[in-house]
């Protein structure tokens, strides 16, 4: 609040340096006082606070209506809105028809809660009509507290320059086959996609879509997670053929799955990168089946440790698939059995290319490695040009000392 006046000299100042302001975080304001209503009306009385903005971030306490007007300008690209379970979404819904009236564009648009509140009732009536109205959208992504219907589907599918979309499909708003036929020429600049969901809702919404994506980002809420429910959801990612991109996270429940329930996703041969937030069940025949199917993978990383005692886990031979087929894999985290096997180590037949490039590796098992020496020098044969192990397991740690003084060596051979 002012408590006494300001000359309108200080007030011309201030002004002076807000045009030069481009940019507008909500973390500026993180550690401020907070500002009274008064300042911002008194501030942009004749003019926007900040006439050249062109990103804005605010707080959530900046994101209602009576405050948002002194900061819209025409000039601006890109908002991010936080918004709290205590902003009515009548308030919200005022502040984004302020927005699309003020900045017609905006390429920008990502509405997040700053906390999550399962009991209110995610819907906006209006979503659609007011994305309608923002042509030029090339970036959208919707918090939890947001839902959708088929209305705000078609819409928003129809947008002709979006390219990143983020989504979360809310249990009590499932589409049916015949609401996302619409969509089914929608999205035609679409490369990234972002869906948090159940398995029917990310496997209905992910059918639908014909256009070519490059990278999806599957949230997977679910608070039980069986091979059942992840086929259909599997067999819908497994159509989109130009990924180059696969990342699967559960916002809930781990999924525990045999390596075959994979067997959809090798459809997509032009994967690059894959991460995969689960724990699965894996032979080397799962391994030599991943690494044909995925030839341009360069980095591959199953997240999730899991324990030799409770999962099936291949030998460390299996990774020479890898070689063999995947000529582009620098980076790699994958299961393997701790213990190093007496007879030599085999490979099918030399690196096409001459030496693997694969330089970073984890094994995701929870079990000691007996003898770090060995297992340094069986993952040295199989991937030359090996640098680090990465483990959570204090045993590595001797993996990566050997593997160190083997670089050494090699480097005083050289000199």
């Amino acid at each position: 609040m002012i408590v006494k006046e300001v000359a309108p000299s200080s007030w011309k100042r201030l002004h002076f340096y807000t045009f030069r302001v481009h940019s507008l975080s909500h973390s500026l304001f993180k550690t401020a006082k907070p500002v009274h209503g008064s300042v911002f009306a008194i501030l942009g009385r004749d003019q926007p606070i900040f006439p050249n903005l062109r990103w804005l971030d605010p707080s959530d306490e900046l994101c209602t209506p009576s405050v948002l007007q002194f900061f819209s300008t025409t000039t601006m690209v890109g908002v991010i809105l936080h918004f709290s379970p205590t902003l009515h979404l009548k308030d919200l819904e005022s502040s984004l028809v302020h927005l699309v009236s003020k900045c017609p564009a905006l390429k920008t648009l990502e509405l997040w809660p700053s906390c999550e509140d399962r009991t209110q009732k995610p819907a906006l009536s209006n979503l659609s009509s007011l994305i309608s109205h923002l042509p030029d959208l090339e970036i959208l992504r919707f918090g939890r507290l947001l839902c959708f219907n088929s209305a705000f589907v078609q819409c928003t599918a129809s947008l002709s320059k979006l390219r990143n979309l983020g989504l979360t499909l809310h249990h009590m708003y499932h589409l049916n086959p015949n609401e996302y036929s619409s969509i089914s020429n929608g999205f035609p600049s679409l490369k990234d996609l972002v869906l948090t969901g159940d398995s029917a809702a990310l496997s209905g919404f992910l059918n639908a879509i014909k256009s070519p994506i490059a990278v999806v980002t599957v949230y997977w809420a679910e608070y039980r997670i069986t091979e059942s429910q992840a086929t259909p959801l599997f067999v819908a990612i497994g159509r989109l053929t130009s990924l180059q991109v696969f990342r699967l996270r559960p916002e809930m429940a781990v999924p525990n799955l045999p390596g075959t329930s994979l067997h959809p996703l090798y459809q997509l041969t032009r994967l690059r990168e894959v991460e995969l937030d689960c724990r699965l069940t894996l032979t080397e025949k799962d391994t030599a089946e991943m690494a044909s199917a995925w030839p341009l993978v360069e980095s591959l990383r199953i997240l999730r440790w899991v324990s030799t005692g409770s999962h099936s886990v291949p030998p460390v031979q299996s990774l020479s698939h890898f070689v063999q087929r995947c000529p582009q894999l620098r980076s790699l985290a994958y299961p393997i059995q701790p213990t190093v096997p007496l007879e030599p180590l085999i490979l099918p037949r030399p690196f096409p290319s001459g030496i693997h490039p694969l330089r970073e590796f984890c094994s995701r098992v929870y079990d000691n490695v007996p003898n770090p020496a060995a297992m340094a020098h069986t993952l040295h044969q199989i991937f030359p040009r090996l640098k680090e192990v990465k483990h959570q397991n204090w045993r590595w740690n001797g993996v990566q000392r050997v593997l160190d003084s083997m670089d050494t060596d090699e480097a005083v051979r050289i000199l």
